[in-house]
């Protein structure tokens, strides 16, 4: 059965729908493409992924992010506008721990591991990200052991990835895929409305 996913149009009506702030916007379409293309590139070499998923999961994964609990309040969001796998993305993508191998990756990997790799707008890479959460649980070592930990599960996968597509993170980013020119335009007239 196919299922309907999230589409740049949707994704735009929901974000103004429940009031998502620009800035936030902006971050969700910039994991969107990070997401997107990682999916796109692991397509091209056989993985089964929905890049439909992953685009419209991305798209929208903070849609309620100036409410407490989020990604709960945007799950239950998304689930009465009828995009139940959205929705359970969303719900998790918080505290999901991604995947340590290529074989077990999901959608929901590619969209926690983009979110995990976008600053505000920009695509600043794991490391920068990651100092930036360790900055905020400074001086709590528990805390900051299990970060550390799922950033070496992370590049673990990035290292897979890019093992398996033969491109580099940036390669894979900056490489031209279906409706590439398209999906960017639309984003950055998204982006320049704002």
């Amino acid at each position: 059965m196919n299922e309907k996913h999230i589409d740049i149009d949707t994704a735009r009506k929901l974000l103004q729908h429940y009031e998502t702030p620009d800035h936030v916007v902006r971050h969700c379409t910039t994991v969107a493409r990070v997401s997107t293309s990682l999916a796109y590139a692991l397509k091209e070499k056989g993985v089964q992924l929905s890049e439909e998923l992953v685009y419209g999961s991305a798209m929208v994964h903070d849609i309620a992010r100036v409410f407490d609990a989020h990604e709960e309040v945007g799950a239950s969001l998304l689930e009465k506008e009828g995009f139940p796998a959205e929705a359970a993305i969303v719900r998790r993508h918080m505290h999901h721990d991604v995947t340590a191998s290529i074989s077990e990756i999901r959608e929901i990997d590619l969209v926690c591991l983009g979110d995990r790799m976008v600053k505000e707008d920009q695509f600043v890479g794991l490391d920068v990200r990651m100092e930036y959460i360790l900055k905020k649980w400074e001086g709590h070592p528990k805390a900051e052991t299990i970060i550390r930990e799922k950033v070496r599960i992370q590049k673990q996968l990035i290292r897979e990835i890019e093992e398996l597509t033969g491109l580099t993170l940036d390669e894979i980013l900056e490489k031209k895929g279906p409706d590439t020119d398209e999906f960017t335009e639309k984003n950055r007239a998204i982006a320049e409305e704002d």
